[in-house]
């Protein structure tokens, strides 16, 4: 069995990481592999927040992903990712957190939609629609099964897919190589 550096891995190619099927996205970011889980986070719906706002900083959905989902991944396997919570409008108020395990924005989604798996149903983005200045801000953006932006509340439930950095100082490729002899020639 060959073991190659993870970051080896082209947009595009998926792996398989602790039950999980990935595809890359991108591999040359904060100096690991930038990919999303091809299918939902367990199958289930997550409310946004449960509270309905549209801060991914403070949503019950951040703290389920770090709070579940990172100990399975392991912190070591993965590398520190910025996540822009800027809203729709340009408005940056929400400010930015660095997460582990996190789900795209709006503008990482455009950037690599190619490579975003289309799922069956309507998947969450950390982007808010927009701030409100009443703390009244409950809409954020999600992806439709047709792979359009749209609007949704924050309260209400839809799928999850994850993205990670992950490390390649720390995760090695195993790949088998199938040796197959070619009778009647000379090589």
């Amino acid at each position: 069995m060959k073991q190659e550096n993870i970051s080896i891995l082209s947009p595009g190619e998926r792996f398989e990481f602790k039950g999980f099927d990935w595809i890359v996205l991108d591999n040359n970011v904060d100096g690991g592999v930038l990919a999303i889980m091809t299918s939902t986070w367990n199958g289930e719906e997550y409310s946004f927040d449960d509270d309905g706002c549209n801060n991914y900083a403070k949503s019950s959905l951040r703290r389920k992903l770090l709070n579940e989902l990172l100990p399975v991944l392991g912190e070591d396997n993965l590398i520190p990712h910025e996540v822009d919570m800027v809203a729709d409008n340009g408005d940056d108020r929400y400010g930015t957190v660095t997460d582990r395990v996190f789900i795209l924005s709006c503008d990482e989604y455009r950037k690599y939609r190619k490579h975003v798996p289309l799922l069956p149903e309507w998947m969450w983005t950390c982007t808010p629609w927009y701030i409100s200045d009443s703390g009244i801000g409950y809409i954020v953006r999600i992806v439709s099964t047709g792979g359009c932006l749209n609007n949704y509340g924050a309260y209400f439930s839809h799928r999850v897919a994850p993205a990670c950095v992950f490390n390649p100082k720390n995760l090695k490729l195993h790949r088998q190589v199938k040796m197959v002899e070619v009778k009647g020639e000379d090589y």
